[in-house]
């Protein structure tokens, strides 16, 4: 499940790391921290509150959410079960508020000795703008920022089903969410060729590729795939400037494979 995986990322980072650098943890799409199965009773712990039980926990953690009212409940919840948790909250849209979300880190960003580990949990493309993992990455042109990301990748639930309205020339929808307003000619060059992957995949590929760009290890084949039942929905995808990195997503992989179906 998407939060038993977060849950395992963050244990290896904040274990991994603990001892040689200032450790936190980021949010952009925090929510109030329990999650409802939708059509079901059932409860879940959210992003937020799962990396909040790991341990060691991180030394901070920053919350994102465009909505004040469940970023209020956030904290009411960490206040209530995580009082130790040194927590920081910035509420609105990730993709405005991202210099805030910056200087709320350990060192207002700039300290090298701090590393972060951002969770990107976006409902669909257009919730996520690729220049806000950018400015995430960099400190400044030619400066890079320490930290590692795992990304939702809206594969299936969302590319798939709409890819012809993000085939449409009109759309800009996707340039933004790749950074990379080139990617139509991608498609079609890959079109041409014939047998093309499906789109799903293509974008999840043309998203990693847009992140090796920045300095990141990039290998497809780690991309997790989250099913429920026979239905394809999205990509869990780990980014990390580290060597180190690689060997989490492969034990990650494992581990997804083990856990039972999606609800």
């Amino acid at each position: 499940m998407k939060y038993e995986l977060v849950e395992h990322f963050s244990q290896m980072v904040s274990t991994s790391m603990k001892g040689k650098w200032t450790r936190a943890y980021v949010d952009l799409f925090a929510a109030a921290g329990w999650a409802r199965v939708k059509g079901t009773s059932r409860i879940l712990r959210g992003t937020a509150m799962s990396a909040l039980g790991v341990d060691p926990p991180f030394d901070r953690y920053i919350f994102c959410d465009i909505d004040p009212t469940l970023l209020n409940a956030l904290q009411a919840r960490v206040e209530r079960d995580f009082p130790g948790a040194q927590a920081r909250y910035v509420p609105g849209d990730c993709n405005e508020t991202i210099d805030r979300v910056i200087a709320e880190l350990p060192g207002e960003g700039r300290s090298s000795s701090v590393l972060s580990f951002c969770v990107v949990d976006p409902r669909n493309t257009g919730d996520l703008r690729f220049s806000s993992i950018e400015r995430l990455a960099f400190v400044e042109p030619g400066v890079e920022r320490r930290i590692d990301f795992l990304v939702l990748i809206p594969s299936f639930m969302d590319a798939h089903r709409e890819q012809d309205y993000y085939l449409d020339p009109s759309s800009t929808r996707l340039a933004q969410f790749l950074g990379n307003p080139s990617w139509r000619d991608a498609w079609h060059e890959e079109t041409s060729r014939g047998h093309p992957r499906n789109f799903a995949i293509f974008l999840v590929d043309m998203f990693g590729q847009s992140m090796q760009r920045l300095g990141y290890r990039w290998d497809l084949e780690n991309a997790i795939l989250r099913t429920k039942g026979q239905q394809n929905l999205y990509h869990l995808a780990f980014f990390s400037r580290n060597k180190l990195g690689d060997k989490f997503a492969r034990e990650a992989r494992k581990s997804a494979s083990k856990q039972r179906p999606l609800f």
